[in-house]
Parts: structure tokens; sequence; C-alpha cells
């Protein structure tokens, strides 16, 4: 019996399918490894299930403008409010209690921000950039895996809020520096989790590379080819996937975008 085999490129077509459909299906509903169905947790799900990334390039648009309109900051209030409960419950997870305290701190009184007279307004909106900057620096130190993924998950809705916050105390200086400190994060976020040495195995019949196993941190498997595809739905579940398609749309911001 004759096996019918993929060609090279007929391979990489469809690991470019695999690949597109997972930066756009985010972690909504990943599968887990053998094919079962597994749930990400709850907090989990519903912070990443807001577009933060986007949220705040409108609001870092609105502070370059000078524009007046706060719609893009009520969105990220509504954001918020919608999340909060999550977002706190997973700042538990951050094995830093400096970092929980600040994030913890500032979900709950960014409600409060419309009822901030001027001055005080501007005094928490710093405070809540130095917040930014130390859960940045906390990414950039840890080394295991876990630790990065747990802050990976809480980058967009941390630097949401601050930009939101020095919108509306009318703070567009420094706007550049944040953001290059919210890249910073998620760029530690990709180099700490992986894929790190072997965790990509290749499986290869008379000597050509059939496809790659990758296995991520948490256990998660992916096969495809190439290995970047099977690495990108080992990650599945991880804050891997939220960093890869939050980078491209910074740094264009960044670039003038």
């Amino acid at each position: 019996m004759r096996t019918r085999r993929w060609s090279r490129a007929g391979r990489s077509l469809v690991a470019v399918a695999l690949t597109t459909t997972l930066c756009v299906a985010g972690t909504a509903a990943p599968a887990q490894a053998g094919g079962q169905p597994q749930r990400p947790p709850e907090a989990t799900t519903s912070v990443v299930a807001f577009d933060w990334i986007g949220a705040a390039i409108a609001v870092i648009g609105l502070l370059r403008g000078g524009g007046s309109s706060d719609a893009a900051v009520r969105q990220v209030m509504a954001a918020v409010e919608a999340a909060k409960t999550e977002i706190i419950n997973h700042t538990d997870l951050i094995a830093s209690a400096e970092v929980q305290a600040c994030v913890e701190a500032n979900t709950i009184e960014f409600a409060n921000i419309d009822f901030l007279p001027r001055t005080p307004l501007i005094l928490w909106a710093q405070s809540a950039t130095q917040c930014a900057t130390l859960a940045t620096a906390f990414g950039r130190a840890v080394q295991s895996p876990q630790a990065a993924d747990n802050i990976g998950f809480l980058v967009g809705s941390i630097f949401a809020i601050v930009f939101a916050a020095r919108a509306r105390a009318g703070l567009p200086e420094g706007i550049n520096l944040i953001l290059q400190d919210e890249i910073s994060a998620y760029q530690a976020v990709l180099a700490k989790i992986g894929p790190p040495p072997g965790a990509c195995v290749p499986f290869r019949i008379q000597g050509q590379i059939e496809y790659y196993t990758c296995t991520a941190f948490n256990g998660d498997t992916g096969r495809a080819y190439p290995a970047s595809a099977a690495w990108a739905i080992a990650a599945r579940n991880t804050s891997w996937s939220i960093a890869q398609a939050a980078l491209p749309q910074l740094i264009a911001t960044l670039n003038g975008g």
C-alpha cells in the first residue's frame, strides 16, 4: 500500500493556517494535548477576553492628538470594571507582594477617577505609572516561565489603566517611554516562556522532517511544521501567544503607526 506524503510546501501552508487561526482565536477555547478540551482558568479567560492592546492604542492616539474626547478612556474603564474581580484574583499568582499590592489597588481605584480633583488625579496617574514600571522590572527579573506567564496575563490591563489614567489627568508627556516599558514587558514574556532549547523535537521519515512536537512549560504540546507553528500550538494556553500578538501592534504604535 502506497502512503501519500505531503510536500514541504503543503505542510508549510497548513502551518501558516494553524498559526493564523491561533492568533485570531487567542486562548478562548484551547484544546489540551491529546484532543481533550481544556478551559483555561476562569480568571485568565476573563482577563484576556478584552482587547487591552487595541484600547490602549486608542488612548495613546488621544494623548498624542491632544483631543478632548474620552470615549477610549471610557472603554478601558468599562473593561476594567467588567474584569475587576478576575484581575484581582489573578494578582495572587504574582510572586511579588509589591506588584500584587499596586496592581490590585489601581484596579480598584480606577473606577473612581471621575471623582478625583485634578491634583489627586495627577498623583494617582503617576502612581499607576510607577506600578507599571515596577511590574515590567519584575517581569524582566523573574527566571521561571510560570512566574513570567503569571505577569504576562496582566500586562495588557496594567498598561491600559496607566494610559487611560494619564489621558484623564492630562499627562501626555512620557507616553513613548511608557509604551517602551510595555514592549519590554512582553519581550520578557516571550524570552522567559520560550521555546527553550529542546522544547521542539523533530519527527523524521527517511531523514526528512515531517513535523515537530513542542512541549510548553505547562505540559501542553503542539505538533506541526515548521517548529514555530508547533510551538504556537503548544503555548496556546500561556501568555506567550498574547505577547506574540501584542508586540507588532505596540512597536508600530511606538514608531508612529
